[in-house]
């Protein structure tokens, strides 16, 4: 038969092998109808695929592209196909995978504990560059020495942050708000979230006294339960939430805790990321659509034997590539457009976000999730790889073998005294953290504070509001470039 030009119909040895020869194939629902009438084996299966998902040939389906790699050892065939049309988001991506891929569990605690646990486990045990900063202390001056400010340390338990929300013992649901007088050593978690449109519940002067006590449970949202009680669940006592440690009426405690903020996300034991929830009724765990599960198409190949082609839609990852990647993020990703997160994820040694669909896990040497899309061909992106080098220097910590080269030019810079690469890497660091949204503009400045403060040691510079006291001329040298708008005009 000869090959079809529209789709995926070659030879296993022509076959790309991996993302840096993948094929893009465009086409049309008729095309594609036309090319499966037509007897192409493969079309037939891609069509029959996209129906069972959607209703093909309607006007809301058009077929951005359909792109092809070899994935496994064994050079069997990965077939990615996007749903969409050229001004909008694709909607929706099919894996047309050779093999049954893992039954997809709902996002519960209950389902999701052991796999964020194993990561968990693995990494304190096994990874060395993900050590907790011991004992980091902001210091007022900047001529400090980076190996014993920065110095790795394998325990697990720092000093805790002023406040924490103290979970009780094993078997209590009481939970209350802890003064440590930062005296107190333990193990504790973050919470990073969206406060959304309305306030949260929030410690005032008013409350705090109250909160000491009791905490209602009536009063706390759904995100904070589930928070909660997954902490409880990985047998950490002490939690770590913005508006109940920090007392919002306040400015004088708000300044300081702010000035804080990279040594409680860095000394944590780990941050609860709820990257798919605009708000904070909207809990952490999502129920999936039950019509995202995967659908089994029957073949024969070429010599006539029976084969099975599984269809699933692909889960979503901030790392995707879109077209409008912002429509994109605001709706999948919300936490990932927020600029006090850009920081917190940065300076937190272990990342487990919470997605619609999965759980994924982010720490200085590894990227995971739980469909295994972070896997191999190809290396993705994400903030933590494109700042890596930062990270680095920042942190005392290598990210994700082999070396980079990105972490050699920096040793160069620092050996020859030459800080224009530092230079570089810190206004592609602020270039990518100024498109994000904040809710106050005064926050700017206080949500990169961490970030700055381990440059500044790093550069050994006056940090000038965003920018460098001995690149100040330079960095004030700088214009709008024109183009066109990311996203249509309204």
């Amino acid at each position: 038969m000869a090959k079809c030009g529209l789709c995926i119909n070659t030879n296993r040895t022509e076959l790309p092998k991996n993302l840096n020869e993948i094929r893009f194939y465009y086409l049309t629902p008729k095309e594609l109808l036309k090319s499966a009438q037509q007897g192409c084996r493969a079309c037939l299966m891609i069509r029959d695929g996209i129906q069972f998902f959607e209703a093909l040939g309607s006007s809301q389906t058009s077929i951005n592209r359909i792109s092809g790699f070899s994935r496994h050892p064994d050079k069997s065939l990965l077939v990615q196909l996007e749903l969409g049309d050229e001004d909008r988001p694709s909607h929706i991506v099919l894996e047309f995978v050779p093999r049954q891929p893992k039954p997809r569990t709902p996002n519960t605690s209950t389902s999701s504990l052991p796999w964020a646990r194993s990561h968990l486990e693995k990494c304190s045990r096994n990874h060395e560059y993900c050590g907790t900063i011991a004992q980091y202390q902001p210091s007022t001056s900047f001529i400090t020495s980076v190996n014993s400010d920065l110095a790795i340390s394998r325990k697990s338990e720092t000093t805790l942050p002023t406040r924490v929300l103290d979970l009780g013992q094993p078997g209590e649901e009481t939970v209350n708000l802890l003064e440590t007088e930062n005296s107190m050593i333990g193990r504790y978690i973050c919470l990073s979230h969206c406060w959304g449109q309305k306030q949260p519940i929030v410690t005032t002067k008013d409350t705090i006294k109250s909160w000491k006590k009791e905490i209602p449970l009536a009063l706390i949202p759904r995100m904070f339960q589930d928070a909660i009680a997954f902490t409880r669940d990985l047998q950490i006592r002490y939690l770590w939430i913005d508006c109940l440690c920090i007392i919002q009426d306040d400015s004088h405690d708000w300044q300081q805790q702010a000035g804080r903020m990279a040594q409680i996300y860095q000394n944590s034991y780990v941050t609860l990321a709820a990257t798919s929830s605009q708000d904070y009724d909207r809990g952490l765990f999502h129920q999936f659509e039950p019509r995202s599960e995967m659908y089994v198409l029957k073949g024969l190949d070429p010599s006539r034997k029976n084969f099975d082609i599984y269809v699933q839609k692909r889960r979503p990852h901030w790392t995707d590539k879109y077209t409008h990647r912002d429509v994109f993020l605001h709706a999948e990703f919300p936490l990932m457009t927020r600029a006090w997160v850009y920081q917190e994820r940065l300076l937190a040694p272990r990342v487990l976000h919470f997605c619609l669909e999965e759980l994924v896990w982010e720490c200085n040497e590894e990227l995971a999730c739980q469909c295994g899309s972070f896997n191999p061909p190809g290396k993705s992106k994400n903030v933590k790889n494109l700042h890596a080098d930062i990270l680095h220097k920042l942190q005392a910590q290598k990210f994700s073998p082999p070396p980079r080269k990105f972490i050699k030019d920096l040793d160069a810079a620092e050996e020859e005294s030459n800080s224009d690469v530092l230079i570089e890497k810190w206004n592609d660091l602020v270039s990518d953290y100024l498109k994000l949204e904040i809710t106050y503009d005064r926050d700017r400045l206080p949500a990169l504070a961490g970030l700055a403060e381990r440059m500044q040691r790093l550069r050994k510079d006056n940090y000038v509001a965003g920018l460098w006291e001995n690149d100040l001329l330079k960095s004030l040298c700088w214009w709008v470039s024109r183009q066109e708008p990311s996203l249509p005009m309204p």
